[in-house]
């Protein structure tokens, strides 16, 4: 299989139209269709743009070999989903939390992650009438 058909297969599995595919990627119709057709090699920028927003390992995109997509856990998943939500969103309290997290110690970071995770286990217990 050629990089265009691996090209094309990516946006099927994703069930987008060469419009929306292009969109994702900052890109055009007219030059997705030609990377499917392998009239026009794609450049580096789109190749790493595309192997990043849909989690497509690389080296099987570029050389056909290996594993068509990265393992990725369920929690990266549903972290990628929120962060993307927060660029999309610019939230900018979860923005302003996430920076501040950020400069905490592990130490000072276990002891909020503990607080959370007590806030959390109390909405529950209230939630579920326990």
């Amino acid at each position: 299989m050629n990089l265009g058909k691996r090209i094309k297969q990516i946006r099927r599995d994703f069930k987008l139209s060469q419009t929306e595919f292009a969109q994702k990627l900052g890109s055009t119709f007219g030059a997705v269709s030609k990377y499917e057709i392998d009239k026009v090699t794609p450049n580096n920028v789109f190749i790493n743009l595309l192997s990043h927003e849909f989690n497509v390992n690389k080296h099987w995109l570029i050389t056909g070999e290996g594993e068509m997509y990265k393992q990725t856990s369920k929690v990266d998943l549903e972290l990628m989903e929120i962060l993307g939500h927060l660029v999309k969103e610019v939230d900018p309290r979860m923005r302003d939390l996430i920076l501040d997290l950020n400069k905490l110690s592990d130490e000072d970071l276990m002891a909020v992650s503990q607080i959370v995770g007590s806030i959390i286990q109390t909405q529950k217990i209230k939630r579920d009438g326990l």
